[in-house]
Formats: structure tokens, sequence, C-alpha cells
């Protein structure tokens, strides 16, 4: 879900860096990201995680997902890059 949510984020525009495109200019995406990651939050470490297969997990688990999501940004990002920069 959180890889999910940072490619959604960060393909508002295949070309223009989320920077110039504003983080917070589209409310209603920001608004479907909190809500998806809130659920998912919430099945998780309710006690409907066993009726859907999920298992909680701990903060190493959760460093490591959102490092990963930091890195699909930065990779997305430095894609844009080069890709603004081959086509001048």
């Amino acid at each position: 879900v959180i890889f999910g949510m940072v490619t959604v984020l960060n393909f508002r525009s295949t070309r223009e860096s989320i920077f110039s495109l504003g983080l917070f200019s589209n409310k209603w995406l920001l608004g479907a990201i909190v809500f998806s990651i809130a659920l998912t939050v919430l099945f998780i470490y309710s006690s409907m995680n066993q009726a859907l297969g999920l298992v909680p997990i701990g903060i190493y688990e959760w460093i490591e997902v959102i490092g990963l999501g930091i890195l699909v940004f930065a990779g997305v990002e430095i894609y844009k890059i080069i890709k603004r920069k081959t086509e001048k």
C-alpha cells in the first residue's frame, strides 16, 4: 500500500518533479492516500487482520517499508531529472 501510494503521488507527472507540481496541490489525492494508509493500518492492527489474513508488523518492518518508499520516490525523481535533461 505504501509503495502504491508513493507511486501514485510521484507519477502525477512523468516529467515534472513533485516539488514543482506542489506536494499538497491535489487535496483529493492526498486525502485518498491518507485514507488508504489509515485503513491499511486499521486492518493490520485490529481484530479484522485474522479474517483478512494479515499479520501485524513491528517497527523494523515499518522502517523497511518507509525506507523502500523513500527509495522509490527518489528513484522516480532522478528518472524525471534525467528525462528533462535528455529532452532538451
